[in-house]
């Protein structure tokens, strides 16, 4: 689907904008969507330590007064550390990631009108959304 853009059209002459791939990526995300991805990737860096040693401390809690050698106790820390640590500590990056990306990114545009010149900026949505035909509404 193409990309959508907001304004749609110069606001002083009323071209409209269709920029090729390579204009469209020199569009930047904005400040908030960067300080989203730093702090879902440190929450997640913190999660996965803190993960680490909870379930250590669980499994050996659980399993103190069992015959289990230590070989059986690392495979339950092993198997409940891929169960319940890594998704829980990787939910906040796959959820930062995703909300940081899907933010419309800014770019500067000049009016492919030919003796317009605006000059301005210009949000850059990512997908489209599809047209409803008249007749399925």
């Amino acid at each position: 689907m193409p990309p959508v853009f907001r304004p749609e059209a110069c606001p002083r002459c009323g071209t409209p904008f269709a920029f090729g791939y390579a204009v469209r990526r020199t569009a930047t995300m904005p400040w908030t969507g960067r300080l989203m991805l730093t702090v879902s990737s440190t929450a997640a860096l913190m999660l996965t330590a803190l993960t680490f040693l909870l379930l250590a401390q669980l499994v050996w809690s659980l399993t103190e007064g069992t015959d289990l050698p230590y070989q059986d106790k690392g495979i339950l820390f092993f198997f409940a550390y891929v169960l319940i640590g890594l998704p829980l500590s990787l939910a906040p990056a796959i959820l930062g990631w995703r909300r940081a990306f899907g933010m419309p990114r800014v770019l500067w545009v000049r009016c492919p009108g030919p003796e317009c010149g605006w000059v301005g900026k210009c949000r850059v949505l990512g997908e489209g959304k599809p047209a409803i035909p008249a007749d399925e509404q």
